[in-house]
């Protein structure tokens, strides 16, 4: 606190007088010069006690009209001169009475206090007598003009004006202590509450707070970096009636701590001041990307943009739809500007990214100190579709008269398969399942309710997404005869073989006696086999007949107890003699009589008996009409002549099967399943008789063309060279013995096929 002690008064020169004493008048007391304000006016002024703690001084030497001018609401000084005083006198005569006497009048009742005790006053001096009483001299004569009565001259009204203007100052020093004080002590306005920041942002904050009613004309909002506000950046004046105020610009950075006080002023006066109200700036937020480049391919998206400014990192969102509410992926913090996003191929995104701002260590979205900018703007890109693949034709195994199995191999970048079912090759299909797996087992498959054929076609479509599908070639399928429920009785390998006639020689200019024996060898193993386009009759002096069945260990069937065989045409049957024994056998004409330029065809049939079971079995061989001498194979002629011949071969098993005998049939058939509208393979599996290729439960080179022709195998081609059989016959296996066609014997491949022979009762 500075101390204000008042300025030492000099003390009245005494002047050296003539005139003798008993001859001075009596002077007029007068106001002692120590009253007076003296012209130096740099001395401290005394003020009441405890002013100093209601009104703010300064520091150093406090006069009174600088008090004065402060509650005028001056600016403070510690100098004045006489001008200066009369405006001080001037303003303050304004100021009490616009201020300080209503305040005074509303101030409440304070206790009496008492008057400090009036010292004695001191003894009159003595009049002297009158005769010892001193009157001035006589004026001489003067130019000037005279006085006018009872004024004064200017010299002698001075120090009453200093008087005056003393005494004034002083009350108003007094009411303005007054006004401040409270009681015993001092009280300030008090201080605003319910301090609260919003809408904080990297350069500034809107404060508010509750005001004082009355008790403040203004508010002092302050801005510090520090609590103790030593380091103050921002302050402003705010008027009491709008208690609020929008701290920022000059001296508000970001991502900096700031505390904000708000004091109470009453016409300048401080008051009290609130707590200080921590707020910590966010940074700034980075600007968006604009430039955002996509490079899409068959696997996703590879995503590069310019760097965007104050962005430290980067939020890569990917959606399905343009509104971004179908999100795929979502990045964490990139912070480069590269990023690859794995996605599907052949579809539509869209993406946009996100630029976020934060300290290095920060590495995540929900950071609380990581700012995020604007969205970029929403691109669209479609990644290309991957390539798909054919599917090869599926395999398809009857395993009931309803259940069948269809497997294909892997497509290439397939997505998901169905399997369809079509009376024909041509016909509609009908969609059957739709599956990921490579393999189905569809049951329930009953071909006539489903409006197909006996031999129906089967195809595996493969597609991606939905978007392409590339569809099979069809596999003819059908299902068992009947449910061979009784036991197996034998089980053998029953082979089929065009050898090719004796006038032809093979692509290596062989003899047909070479051929035939290599032939022959190629059916060692072979239980029951039926050969065609071998004669009875002698060549060379030889039986090409009797020369296979040498070669390959097997007997020419010829009827019981005599050396006739059962047929002299080219389709004989040849047996294994240790494990059967033949019955009956015979053969018949198949094909039609009135048909020219058509070679007689013919059907060997033939009785077998187990020995180990005692089962027998009726094999039936036969050659089919290839073509005519004025038609192709392929023409409808030779189509319709062969579906003729193959219903004759029904009858002629019919004729020759004892009750539920089994029945397997071999044969060169010139045909397979869809090669017409009604194949010899449809009229017999509507007889109830299946090629094994169609219902073998394994197969070995299934897909190739028994016929070559000497002219290489033929891949995913059909065999016109048959093993079937009836329901009370079982196929295992299948399968087309391919060897190089440059070194076959003969222009077919041999095709045999293992099969269970079940119990007739």
């Amino acid at each position: 606190m500075v101390v204000v002690t008042p300025a030492p008064v000099p003390e009245a020169e005494s002047r050296p007088r003539t005139v003798e004493r008993a001859a001075r008048p009596p002077r007029r007391p007068v106001v002692p010069r120590r009253l007076w304000v003296p012209r130096d006016r740099t001395a401290p002024a005394p003020h009441p006690p405890g002013f100093a703690q209601s009104l703010p001084i300064p520091d150093g030497a406090v006069t009174l009209p600088a008090v004065m001018r402060r509650i005028a609401g001056l600016p403070a000084i510690t100098t004045t001169t006489l001008t200066e005083e009369t405006v001080i006198v001037e303003r303050v005569e304004a100021v009490v009475e616009e201020t300080v006497v209503p305040a005074l009048l509303l101030a409440p009742p304070r206790a009496p206090v008492a008057p400090p005790p009036v010292p004695p006053a001191p003894p009159a001096p003595p009049v002297p007598p009158a005769h010892e009483r001193w009157s001035p001299p006589p004026a001489p004569p003067s130019s000037a003009p005279a006085r006018t009565p009872g004024a004064r001259p200017w010299r002698r009204r001075r120090p009453r004006l200093r008087l005056a203007l003393l005494l004034l100052l002083a009350t108003l020093v007094a009411a303005g202590v007054l006004l401040v004080s409270r009681g015993d002590g001092i009280t300030p306005a008090p201080a605003p509450t319910a301090l609260t920041a919003a809408n904080v942002t990297f350069d500034g904050a809107d404060v508010h707070w509750q005001p004082t009613g009355d008790r403040a004309t203004a508010y002092l909002v302050r801005v510090a970096t520090d609590p103790a506000l030593r380091h103050v950046v921002w302050t402003r004046t705010v008027d009491a009636a709008d208690p609020r105020v929008h701290v920022g610009g000059r001296g508000i950075t970001e991502d900096e701590q700031l505390y904000v006080t708000v004091t109470s002023t009453w016409h300048g006066v401080a008051g009290s001041t609130t707590q200080p109200l921590a707020v910590h700036t966010p940074l700034r937020p980075p600007s968006p990307v604009t430039d955002v480049t996509t490079k899409p391919d068959t696997s996703g998206v590879t995503l590069t943009w310019g760097a965007a400014a104050r962005a430290t990192g980067y939020q890569v969102v990917v959606a399905s739809d343009a509104a971004m509410t179908k999100v795929l992926h979502t990045s964490a913090v990139v912070h480069g500007t590269k990023y690859r996003v794995s996605l599907r191929d052949g579809a539509r995104y869209h993406v946009l990214l996100r630029t976020v701002r934060g300290p290095a260590h920060a590495s995540e979205d929900g950071d609380e100190q990581v700012v995020r900018g604007p969205d970029s703007r929403v691109r669209a890109f479609s990644t290309p579709l991957k390539r798909l693949g054919v599917p090869t034709t599926p395999t398809v195994h009857p395993l009931s008269a309803s259940t069948v199995k269809v497997s294909w191999k892997p497509v290439t970048n397939a997505t998901r398969y169905t399997v369809t079912f079509a009376a024909t090759a041509k016909s509609k299909q009908r969609t059957v399942l739709t599956t990921t797996h490579t393999s189905v087992t569809l049951d329930g498959v009953r071909p006539k309710a489903m409006h197909l054929r006996p031999i129906f076609y089967v195809r595996v479509v493969a597609d991606r997404w939905g978007l392409v599908e590339h569809t099979s070639k069809p596999r003819t399928a059908t299902v068992l005869a009947g449910n061979a429920r009784t036991p197996v009785a034998f089980t053998t390998t029953v082979a089929t073989y065009n050898l090719l006639r004796t006038q032809f020689d093979d692509d290596a200019g062989r003899s047909w006696a070479k051929r035939f024996t290599l032939s022959g060898k190629q059916l060692r193993g072979v239980g029951i086999a039926g050969l065609q386009e071998t004669g009875w009759g002698k060549v060379d002096g030889k039986r090409p007949v009797s020369v296979v069945a040498k070669a390959a260990h097997l007997k020419v069937a010829k009827h019981p107890h005599s050396s006739t065989p059962c047929t002299t045409q080219n389709q004989p049957v040849l047996y294994a003699s240790g494990k059967f024994s033949l019955l009956h056998c015979g053969y018949a004409k198949v094909s039609a009589k009135s048909t020219k330029g058509i070679d007689a065809r013919y059907a060997t049939w033939v009785e077998l008996k187990n020995k180990k079971s005692r089962q027998t079995v009726l094999v039936v061989n036969a050659h089919l009409t290839a073509y005519t001498s004025k038609h192709s194979s392929t023409s409808a002629v030779a189509q319709r002549a062969r579906a003729a011949e193959a219903k004759r071969l029904v009858k002629l098993i019919a004729k020759h099967r004892r009750g539920g005998q089994p029945v397997v049939l071999t044969g060169d058939y010139n045909s397979y399943p869809g090669r017409w509208a009604t194949t010899p393979l449809d009229v017999l599996a509507a007889a109830g008789y299946t090629s094994a290729d169609l219902t073998a439960r394994s197969s070995t080179d299934g897909d190739y063309a028994s016929f070559h022709d000497f002219d290489g195998a033929r891949a995913n081609d059909k065999p016109i060279d048959h093993v079937i059989m009836n329901g009370k016959v079982v196929a295992t296996s299948y399968r087309v013995h391919v060897t190089d066609s440059k070194k076959a014997p003969s222009d077919h491949y041999e095709v045999s096929a293992v099969v269970q022979v079940h119990r007739s009762h």
